[in-house]
């Protein structure tokens, strides 16, 4: 259930926030982040961007695993996963509406932060990262937005699955990645649904959010304004939250220095 607002401040913002923290208890610890530097964007995985159609998970499993090898010559590094067949035997025999022990997850994460398209959608569990990752990049014009999500899977005391419809599921953080992935203190979904023979297809997040069914899959949107980036980024800067301490690299640390001379110095 998409629940949508916009806001005219950052300061609106942090409000909403501690509101919704405030009004969930409990619940509040479930939260993902997600932020997106312009309003009009859709929830896309980095793999719709780029096939511009609906994938079969074998299919993408064949696809993604065409890349190991290669990899792992290059990078020196290796990943126990079953070859394709294995893969195809555990999605017939798994669970119809559970994706827990996900094979490959080690792999697919590492894909997805080097860039590979992939059927993951990346949260954080940390706002102020989730703020920066909306204004970052922003163009402060005076008629743009940018949005922060806040995903909670779990509204209720448990999840109600359909098979026949299309569902996300929350992988979690355990995974050994790029250290990325713990600076950024990201976790991942995935949306999946079955075809009239029962085969699972990743699908768009945006179709589960569109449910009427405050129980669960619950998403809230917050637009504001990017010319708020520069208060933004100054602020989440005193936190320690940019570039570099998200990417850890020498070239995130080149930009966090004239991010923050460009903000200080208002030029």
């Amino acid at each position: 259930m998409l629940n949508e607002k916009t806001l005219k401040s950052w300061e609106e913002l942090q409000s909403e926030i501690d509101d919704l923290i405030t009004s969930l208890g409990d619940k509040s610890d479930s939260l993902l982040f997600r932020g997106q530097a312009d309003s009009g964007w859709k929830l896309d995985t980095t793999m719709e961007r780029n096939l511009k159609a609906p994938i079969y998970l074998d299919r993408y499993y064949r696809f993604a695993f065409t890349a190991k090898s290669r990899l792992e010559t290059f990078v020196n590094l290796s990943w126990d996963i079953p070859i394709p067949p294995n893969y195809n035997k555990w999605l017939e025999e798994k669970d119809t509406l559970s994706f827990i022990d996900l094979p490959g997850y080690d792999y697919f994460a590492y894909l997805r932060h080097h860039g590979y398209p992939s059927p993951f959608l990346d949260w954080t569990v940390s706002p102020y990262i989730a703020s920066f990752f909306a204004f970052n990049t922003a163009t402060p014009a005076a008629d743009k937005n940018v949005s922060f999500y806040c995903y909670l899977e779990y509204s209720d005391v448990g999840k109600i699955r359909s098979s026949d419809q299309p569902e996300i599921y929350v992988l979690g953080p355990y995974v050994k990645v790029h250290k990325r992935h713990v600076l950024q203190q990201s976790q991942y979904t995935i949306c999946v649904e079955l075809d009239e023979k029962c085969k699972s297809m990743y699908a768009n997040h945006e179709l589960v959010f569109k449910k009427d069914d405050s129980r669960q899959d619950n998403l809230w949107k917050f637009n504001i304004p990017s010319s708020e980036r520069s208060k933004a980024l100054g602020i989440l800067n005193k936190m320690n939250v940019n570039s570099f301490s998200l990417f850890g690299t020498e070239d995130s640390l080149v930009e966090s220095i004239s991010t923050n001379e460009i903000i200080k110095n208002k030029l």
